[in-house]
C-alpha cells in the first residue's frame, strides 16, 4: 500500500512540474492536485507509525481533474519529458 501512495505521489508531483512549465492546470486545480498529495504523505506517516488512520478516508481529485491528470501523464510518458531540479 505504501509503493503504491509514493508512487501516485511522484505522478502527481510529476503533473505538476509538467503543469508549470506548459500550462493546462489552473491554479484552483493546482491546488486540488497539491490537496491530494498531502493526503497520500499523511497516509503514508500514519503507515509508517502504525497508526489506527492509515485505513481512513483522504481527500481525491474531482473525476474531472483525474481524466486531465491522467492525460498529463500520458504525455510525460510519451514525451520522455523530466521534471528539471530546482535551481537555488
Amino acid at each position: 500500500m505504501k509503493e503504491g501512495l509514493l508512487e501516485e505521489l511522484e505522478n502527481l508531483r510529476q503533473v505538476l512540474g509538467w503543469s508549470k512549465e506548459h500550462g493546462g492546470i489552473t491554479s484552483g486545480q493546482r491546488i486540488c492536485i497539491h490537496q491530494e498529495c498531502a493526503s497520500h504523505i499523511k497516509k503514508i506517516a500514519a503507515i509508517e507509525n502504525d497508526s489506527p488512520y492509515q485505513n481512513c478516508g483522504g481527500y481525491k481529485i474531482p473525476d474531472h481533474l483525474q481524466e486531465k491528470v491522467h492525460h498529463i501523464q500520458m504525455v510525460i510518458k510519451n514525451t520522455g519529458w523530466i521534471k528539471e531540479e530546482i535551481k537555488y
